[in-house]
């Protein structure tokens, strides 16, 4: 018996199998959403001749809280006193325990202050007539202190974007914003640095208090 061709019955099964397919729902992009807004008080320690390099920080926020400094600086020993500081290097971070800036308002970002104790960090020094020093910041009683004197001018907003992707698989879009006021700022740790306790450790000089806010979104 000649037996039939079966041909026409396979081509309507793939057709049928490709409308199934073609109906069926592409697999969904997974949407990732992310942001955070913290409020801080900054102080810039770097100086145009180099001589200071670093920065203080008091930060609260909704990824947490905390404070530090990462500092350094040289001085000219010409004519200075042997106990004199030739360089000293601070760096170490604290428990923010009282954060105060005024977030609204005729007052807002005008004012600042927060302290902590120390839980990590170091303090080292060179005297003039070659005397080496060096001391652990992490007792209870040695805290930091990040203070604003006063502030300059009005609000000031920055803002900026920024986004990548990786064609058919990645999107992401980011954006920052900020509000900030210029300040003064003041930065001390009490009763350090030896060979001069007595007077303690400080900084004056640039910085801001304000807002800063981050958010991103990923479609991947």
């Amino acid at each position: 018996m000649r037996k039939r061709w079966r041909g026409g019955r396979m081509a309507a099964l793939v057709i049928a199998l490709l409308v199934v397919v073609a109906a069926l729902p592409a697999s969904a992009k997974r949407v990732v959403n992310e942001s955070y807004s913290e409020y801080q008080i900054l102080g810039w320690m770097g100086s145009d001749d180099g001589s200071t390099d670093g920065e203080a920080w008091a930060i609260r926020g909704d990824n947490g809280e905390g404070m530090g400094i990462n500092y350094s600086a040289g001085y000219d020993c010409e004519g200075a006193p042997a106990d004199a500081l030739a360089w000293i290097n601070v760096q170490g971070e604290a428990s923010l325990e009282e954060f105060d800036v005024p977030t609204k308002g005729k007052t807002k970002f005008t004012t600042g202050f927060a302290t902590g104790s120390f839980y990590y960090g170091s303090i080292d020094w060179e005297t003039c007539d070659g005397t080496q020093g060096g001391r652990d910041l992490g007792a209870e009683y040695e805290r930091l202190t990040i203070e604003v004197l006063g502030t300059e001018g009005g609000l000031v907003k920055t803002s900026g974007s920024n986004s990548w992707h990786i064609p058919s698989e990645t999107n992401n879009h980011q954006n920052e914003r900020g509000t900030l006021r210029q300040a003064q700022i003041l930065v001390t740790i009490p009763g350090t640095p030896a060979p001069h306790p007595e007077n303690g450790f400080s900084w004056e000089g640039p910085g801001a208090v304000g807002q800063h806010s981050w958010s991103a979104h990923t479609n991947e």
